[in-house]
């Protein structure tokens, strides 16, 4: 679940004291049109093919360096969760 793995990672790269944190949430949608999360890129709108657990969007991209987080995979501990 990419929500999941996004909240994962926000709370093992320190997400509370991000600069850009708002709308993170562990039951929110990092896609939604209005209330998007900051750092995640997302494909607009789901396909058929994407399934049934892509509601307003997929996650395609982390930019996350403006939070000062270089490496999405050192910041999760070197492994990084899987999306």
């Amino acid at each position: 679940n990419q929500v999941e793995a996004l909240w994962q990672l926000y709370q093992l790269a320190g997400g509370p004291s991000w600069r850009y944190n708002q709308h993170w949430a562990p039951d929110g949608d990092p896609c939604a049109f209005d209330r998007r999360w900051p750092g995640v890129g997302c494909t607009d709108p789901c396909e058929w093919h994407d399934g049934a657990s892509c509601a307003l969007g997929m996650v395609t991209s982390l930019t996350l360096d403006s939070n000062g987080i270089g490496d999405v995979g050192a910041a999760a501990g070197g492994t990084g969760p899987q999306m």
